[in-house]
């Protein structure tokens, strides 16, 4: 038996492998390279044509192409894949009209479809959801920065219309946001006094907490358990930083007597005074007995 056959398109003769099989011991009577022009041709001629005939076909048969698309998807997920990422960089500026033509026309469906999908399968995005957040914390940073950079004023407008929709509901979850979330509300606000100064202003919730800590969660000056506020040691009138090495724990009453006023000047005739919470505030800021006497303490 002949291992070659001449080709009736190119009339070129052609190893049997050229030729695809055709019922049981055949072979067609084209080469594959023929075979494939033929069909691209034709699909170019007969597109509308095709269209139909698969959209009809679909219809009466929607189980079955769904089972083959997703039996074909799982066999060559990595090529598809592959291939979808070349024409997507390939194509960019195509693909993204159609993506939003295609949104457009079928918003609804896909809202729906979208939603049905996370209520079936809430446990298990959630999970992959956290590990893709924590694996790629950069790369979302700096996307969600490009976007809202793209879309600043469309995402102004829609705020401020949701909020138009929404005030009361906005409002209460603002303020229980804010309730819960004091001491990080107020180490923005002070950095941000400290910035508008053009002080350093490096003081993080994390060193707020191990600052706390040192002094037992008690205020610095009068030793009591009260709430704790943030005052600047070296006042922020004098240029005093919004740094780890400036700030310690104090009860609203004695941040209010010392107000603007110099350590050294304020302490010693304060009516809480103790030499032993001095010292501890002191060695706690890294001052020691020469600084102590040349230096605004």
């Amino acid at each position: 038996m002949s291992n070659t056959k001449i080709c009736t398109k190119c009339k070129v003769e052609k190893a049997t492998i050229m030729f695809n099989k055709n019922g049981k011991n055949g072979l067609n009577s084209q080469c594959k390279v023929c075979l494939s022009k033929y069909k691209k041709e034709y699909r170019k001629i007969n597109k509308l044509k095709l269209s139909e005939n698969r959209k009809k076909f679909y219809s009466g048969n929607k189980e079955l192409c769904s089972e083959n698309n997703r039996n074909h998807y799982i066999k060559n997920r990595e090529y598809i894949l592959e291939h979808q990422s070349n024409y997507s960089k390939e194509n960019k500026e195509s693909v993204d009209i159609y993506k939003k033509e295609y949104y457009e026309i079928n918003k609804d469906v896909l809202v729906e479809k979208s939603r049905i999908h996370y209520e079936n399968n809430k446990v298990e995005i959630s999970e992959k959801g956290v590990i893709y957040r924590k694996n790629n914390k950069v790369s979302i940073a700096i996307r969600r920065r490009k976007i809202r950079d793209i879309n600043k004023e469309d995402i102004n407008k829609q705020k401020r219309k949701y909020y138009e929709l929404n005030k009361e509901q906005v409002n209460k979850s603002v303020k229980k946001y804010r309730e819960s979330h004091k001491a990080q509300y107020n180490i923005a606000g002070q950095r941000y006094r400290a910035k508008k100064k053009l002080l350093l202003n490096t003081l993080t919730f994390e060193q707020w907490e191990n600052i706390k800590i040192y002094f037992n969660n008690r205020c610095a000056y009068c030793n009591k358990k009260l709430p704790l506020a943030q005052d600047h040691f070296i006042p922020l009138s004098k240029d005093g930083e919004y740094t780890n090495n400036n700030i310690i724990p104090s009860c609203k009453s004695c941040n209010s007597s010392k107000n603007n006023k110099l350590f050294r000047e304020w302490y010693p005739e304060y009516k809480y005074f103790n030499k032993k919470r001095e010292k501890n505030i002191l060695e706690f800021l890294g001052y020691d007995n020469e600084i102590q006497q040349l230096k605004i303490i």
